[in-house]
């Protein structure tokens, strides 16, 4: 099962590498599409159910559609593939790194014993998933503040980008 947690997290160096070496803003929107979901897939494995479906819903709903709103009015016309030296160096960085932590998990970490995850908690053994969610109900006022904080994000990238003259939507 570890090797499922090595591959998500190799899911998220790619996206990673393809988030800063992207010429075109589509292509670093697909990776961050790609470290959302490798990251909560990766909470999801240790036990953050809840968190994880949180996490996703939050990033991919708040930052994507200030991205496809900044995207649709400044429209590159011939978007820019992904390539280059560089981009490839990368890559294969990213791969020889995977590979090590891959050989120093099974040579180290699968030797020593594994603690659990629970949390001793008035007096009995609670998922740390469980206190997560008490946590969320009591301040839940700090998520409509992040809403609220991703509706001005928004509006601050349209006042930014409007100014752009080649942009696809300048004839509306």
């Amino acid at each position: 099962m570890l090797s499922f947690v090595l591959c998500f997290f190799m899911m998220f160096l790619l996206g990673v590498a393809v988030v800063v070496l992207s010429p075109s803003p589509y292509f670093s929107a697909l990776g961050l599409v790609f470290v959302a979901v490798s990251g909560c897939l990766v909470i999801l494995y240790h036990g953050g159910t809840f968190l994880s479906l949180v996490l996703v819903l939050l990033y991919l709903g708040g930052m994507m559609v200030v991205f496809v709103y900044s995207a649709a009015l400044a429209a590159d016309p011939y978007p820019e593939i992904l390539g280059g030296r560089l981009f490839w160096f990368f890559m294969v960085c990213v791969l020889c790194v995977c590979f090590a932590g891959y050989f120093y998990f099974n040579n180290f970490l699968l030797s020593t014993s594994v603690a659990c995850d629970g949390v001793d908690y008035a007096g009995g053994i609670f998922g740390a998933e469980w206190l997560g969610v008490t946590t969320f109900y009591e301040v839940g006022f700090i998520l409509m503040l992040a809403g609220w904080a991703l509706l001005a994000c928004l509006f601050s990238v349209l006042v930014v980008v409007r100014g752009v003259d080649r942009g696809a939507l300048r004839a509306v």
